[in-house]
């Protein structure tokens, strides 16, 4: 249990092959929902945790020029799910396919460079 947990664990670029190896069956996931909130875009994202991966992800978020409006967090150790209900800087919801697309491709590849699978 004990090495499952620390394969789990990180980002770390000692890692071990077993902890990539773990990493890598689990891949990070970004979902864009505009149904399930009326006043601003859902972005959920889960993920193995790693230290500062919270603050980087809303970082990249914040960098994508989008406002954070409310957030969850969950996490049980070695995973987390982030929801951010986030909107435009005019106060709107993301619409537009190829910036709902850019924006699930930038966490998911941020996340896989965190991890060191790049």
């Amino acid at each position: 249990m004990a090495l499952t947990a620390a394969a789990a664990s990180g980002g770390d670029a000692h890692d071990d092959e077993y902890a990539k190896l773990v990493r890598g069956m689990n891949p990070p996931r970004v979902v864009v929902d505009n149904e399930a909130c009326d006043e601003a875009t859902v972005i959920r994202v889960d993920s193995v945790s790693s230290h500062g991966t919270l603050l980087a992800v809303v970082q990249v978020i914040a960098d994508l020029g989008l406002v954070i409006r409310k957030a969850y967090f969950s996490s049980d150790g070695s995973w987390f799910m982030d929801v951010f209900n986030v909107t435009d800087r005019d106060g709107n919801k993301v619409l537009d396919d190829q910036t709902i697309s850019y924006i699930q491709t930038v966490l998911v590849l941020f996340l896989i460079e965190i991890w060191g699978l790049n």
